[in-house]
């Protein structure tokens, strides 16, 4: 699938309790790039945590994630993105560079959604004519290089739940 990996039940059910009760003690900034009709990269705004100075999931989880993936990363970025209901983001690369070495690692921790709830991540496949629309199933991966172009979206309105995706930008060390 053009070096895009989708894994379930990623982390341990142990880590996995860890970093939802990390989520049900935190709060949320809203906020966006906006700057809308102009370029790319605006957005409606939606939830952001920085967590990026947390030693839990700058180290302990990267950890995992090289293990996972046998590559050894540095973490360039790493934070939580909480969407509403229309509260999707534009299509974007994490990176441009076409032979990078960066990837974007996207895990998703809501429990309870159904099919019906949407909140789909979607990435546009290089090359390809079709787009790859993932499910953000609690405890899921997706692993893909960083110039793939992609964007996420919140449920549907008929869901009052706040989708959750930790997104870890890493470069590989090599």
């Amino acid at each position: 699938m053009e070096n895009i990996v989708i894994i379930d039940n990623f982390f341990s059910q142990e880590n996995y309790n860890k970093i939802c009760s990390y989520f049900k003690i935190t709060n949320y900034d809203c906020n966006s790039i906006h700057r809308p009709n102009i370029d790319e990269t605006s957005d409606k705004p939606f939830w952001r945590l920085e967590l990026s100075n947390v030693a839990f999931f700058n180290d302990y989880l990267k950890k995992i994630i090289e293990n996972k993936f046998k590559k050894n990363f540095i973490v360039k970025r790493v934070y939580a993105v909480g969407q509403n209901y229309e509260q999707n983001s534009n299509y974007h690369p994490d990176e441009r560079e076409i032979n990078n070495t960066c990837y974007t690692f996207c895990y998703y921790i809501n429990e309870n959604i159904t099919e019906n709830d949407d909140g789909y991540f979607y990435i546009k496949i290089p090359n390809k004519k079709y787009i790859l629309g993932i499910e953000p199933l609690h405890n899921r991966g997706i692993y893909f290089n960083s110039n793939y172009i992609h964007k996420g979206t919140g449920y549907n309105r008929f869901s009052n739940e706040l989708r959750i995706c930790i997104a870890w930008k890493l470069k590989e060390i090599i």
